[in-house]
């Protein structure tokens, strides 16, 4: 009677079977502050889908779960938060600078780092909340080299936050008017707002910003709409007839071109 040859079964991670969660937890999203364009953190965590905590409506990352990596250390020092209920709670905050987008819970496991700064910490896991709006999954820095590079079209990469769909097939833009300017230009693009300057004040500026806009994104005024904010320097417009994708690659054209020509007039101004 011949012997049954053992066998061995190699499974690699091509013969599994991922669902839809697991194939997005794969996929590493960097996410850089909002307010400064820092890199923040590198999660396999989307943020968009994150569930939020009942008390403060921040997004829970959870790092049993999702591969996290903060590029920001957290602070050792602990702050107590009253709750609406009137509980406290204990946390220690994540930080960009002087500015928190988030925090732990005081209990979760540190160790020191090894550099003299004893106010910061390495948090080792737990949950990690973001707060609200804090971070934008666009690289403002990264944005800046494409334009210097002469990438410029559609297949730049996607849209900031700042330019996203409307209800009803339109673009929403958000815009930030720098007013009493030498002239109209797209002089910024930020995670927040596209900066627009115009020559008249914040409160005469909107026909002027209109114009500006139809002709940078090859619209009509008919298809345009323009929110006013309550802050004076703020605009929302709404394009119906353009993606979102299409109008970023119109304002990073007019801004790159608004670039050229500043350069252009400061090497006049120089030979002078």
């Amino acid at each position: 009677m011949s012997k049954k040859r053992p066998s061995a079964h190699v499974f690699t991670s091509e013969d599994a079977e991922l669902d839809a969660d697991d194939a997005s937890a794969l996929k590493f999203r960097t996410y850089y502050c909002k307010f400064c364009g820092e890199h923040v953190l590198t999660t396999t965590a989307n943020l968009e889908l994150a569930p939020r905590r009942r008390t403060d409506d921040a997004l829970i990352i959870d790092r049993t779960r999702y591969a996290t990596k903060t590029a920001k250390t957290i602070d050792r020092e602990v702050i107590a938060i009253k709750r609406k209920d009137g509980t406290m709670e204990r946390r220690r905050r994540l930080r960009c600078g002087d500015v928190p987008v988030g925090y732990v819970e005081a209990t979760t496991g540190t160790r020191k780092t090894n550099d003299d700064d004893d106010a910061k910490v390495l948090d080792d896991g737990g949950t990690l909340y973001v707060h609200p709006g804090a971070l934008s999954a666009f690289d403002y820095a990264d944005y800046e080299r494409e334009v210097g590079d002469g990438r410029d079209g559609e297949d730049a990469g996607p849209p900031p936050p700042c330019v996203g769909t409307a209800g009803a097939g339109a673009t929403q833009i958000d815009l930030e008017i720098k007013p009493r300017s030498q002239s109209r230009a797209v002089s910024k693009i930020t995670a927040s707002a596209v900066v627009v300057d115009v020559t008249n004040a914040a409160h005469a500026c909107d026909s002027e910003l209109m114009e500006f806009l139809a002709k940078v994104l090859d619209l009509r005024l008919a298809q345009m709409s323009l929110l006013k904010s309550h802050a004076p320097h703020r605009r929302t417009l709404l394009a119906k007839g353009v993606t979102p994708r299409k109008a970023y690659a119109a304002l990073r054209r007019e801004f790159a071109d608004a670039r050229a020509r500043a350069n252009k007039l400061q090497k006049l101004a120089h030979r002078e």
